[in-house]
């Protein structure tokens, strides 16, 4: 019986670490690769606002967006997409 019970909770540790850590991670790793590779000129799409980077700061990025050239502070956790110009 308790070689069941040992089965059965390994089981579920795989099925843990399959299902919702493991891509987790992967998801985690992506968004950790496109900030690192966030640089001046790229074009950032983040909550519809579409802008060019003109500096990116420790936890935020400053972009101009616009035909009059409006400057935006956009925190890094909110940038959705990335294009390099």
């Amino acid at each position: 019986m308790q070689f069941v019970t040992l089965v059965m909770m390994l089981c579920f540790v795989l099925f843990l670490n399959f299902a919702v850590i493991r891509p987790h991670r992967l998801e985690r790793k992506r968004f950790e690769s496109m900030m690192a590779s966030l640089r001046e000129g790229s074009v950032v799409y983040a909550s519809g606002i579409r802008g060019v980077v003109l500096e990116v700061r420790l936890d935020s990025i400053l972009i101009v967006t616009g035909p009059r050239r409006t400057s935006l502070e956009i925190d890094k956790s909110s940038v959705e997409l990335e294009r390099t110009c």
